[in-house]
């Protein structure tokens, strides 16, 4: 009988996964199955005896080269080809993206490939640590085309992927606040309007500056600035990645293969992003001043510099929009110091 082998986890070694499974399946495909030990036996002890990676990095030395699990800690290990994933709709556009995403807009990612539309998904939430603890990140999921009838049934902004191409007459009435979807299988496009409104133009405003200084811009502003050096450094990255992929092709066959190479990779880009993240905190840090009172920590106080273009001021604009703003600014200026005492214990 056809049987199926699924791996469930909280943690996202997708690559480590990947070489289980594929060993799994040769075991059963090998003519020599059953003499060495059943695959049963292996699922077993898989099951049951295979420790989590909360304590120690875990080593699995029956593996050609053997699998290496590091440790887990509150930094997002990336256990995919993140190169791959980004190269698959290009880097200008994935910058876009990634900008859509760091402002928490409604968004439909459409492609009828599952498993690059949850690897892409998941890439876009891990590179936005450190403040990936928002609602608009707990309702990530993929469903199918026939459940877009169900419409969005998270109470807050959420991006979802649906496991289909998009297709003519979609109806998306459902998604009472969805400005935008996103087509992975468009390279040159693929974020597409579908509505037209005050926060469309707004935000379709500051995608057109995004894209000019991505392709043209010279003259630098503090958000300009940010952008080039963001694409700057990962455009360099890539530019290893591909020369690495010249001489072993394998390395490109799968958004989950990972070596060494690929791995370092991975981790240069994540912190890219890292540092972009906190260099817009540093810029969002300005609203609030101490308070001299002392009744407070941080009094907001938002005043932007006249000397702001106006796609910075709509990028901070709809920044000041979100959760992870709300979340964590408002815990700033709400949070209150209590006098305690100290006891020597001696």
């Amino acid at each position: 009988m056809p049987k199926a082998f699924l791996i469930y986890s909280q943690y996202p070694y997708f690559s480590c996964f990947s070489r289980i499974c594929e060993k799994i399946f040769n075991c059963n495909d090998n003519k020599n199955y059953g003499k060495e030990f059943p695959v049963e036996i292996f699922i077993h002890c898989l099951v049951n005896y295979f420790p989590s990676s909360l304590n120690s990095e875990l080593i699995l030395s029956d593996f050609k080269p053997e699998i290496i699990i590091p440790k887990l800690t509150g930094y997002p290990h990336i256990d995919f080809n993140l190169p791959k994933v980004i190269n698959s709709i290009g880097l200008n556009e994935f910058i876009k993206i990634y900008i859509l995403i760091f402002l928490e807009l409604d968004l439909l990612f459409f492609s009828p490939n599952l498993e690059k539309l949850n690897i892409f998904m998941f890439a876009l939430y891990i590179l936005n640590y450190p403040l990936t603890d928002s609602n608009y990140f707990w309702h990530i999921k993929t469903i199918s085309i026939n459940d877009l009838d169900q419409g969005d049934d998270s109470i807050t902004t959420s991006f979802k992927g649906v496991n289909s191409e998009i297709i003519e007459n979609l109806d998306l009435s459902k998604f009472k606040v969805l400005n935008f979807i996103i087509d992975l299988e468009n390279t040159k496009e693929p974020i597409l309007s579908i509505s037209n409104n005050k926060e469309t133009t707004e935000i379709n405003t500051l995608l057109s500056k995004v894209d000019t200084i991505l392709t043209k811009e010279k003259k630098k502003t503090p958000f300009s600035e940010a952008i080039i050096n963001l694409k700057k450094s990962i455009k360099e990255i890539l530019k290893e990645y591909s020369d690495n992929v010249k001489v072993n092709p394998k390395i490109d066959e799968s958004f989950f293969y990972v070596n060494e190479i690929v791995f370092n990779k991975s981790k240069a880009i994540q912190e890219i992003f890292y540092n972009f993240i906190l260099n817009i905190l540093v810029e969002l840090n300005k609203d609030y001043t101490f308070d001299p009172t002392f009744t407070f920590p941080l009094i907001k106080n938002i005043n932007d510099s006249p000397k702001l273009q106006e796609e910075e001021k709509l990028f901070l604009k709809f920044s000041r929009n979100t959760i992870k703003y709300n979340s964590y600014f408002q815990f700033l200026s709400d949070f209150k110091v209590y006098h305690c005492f100290m006891v020597n214990c001696d």
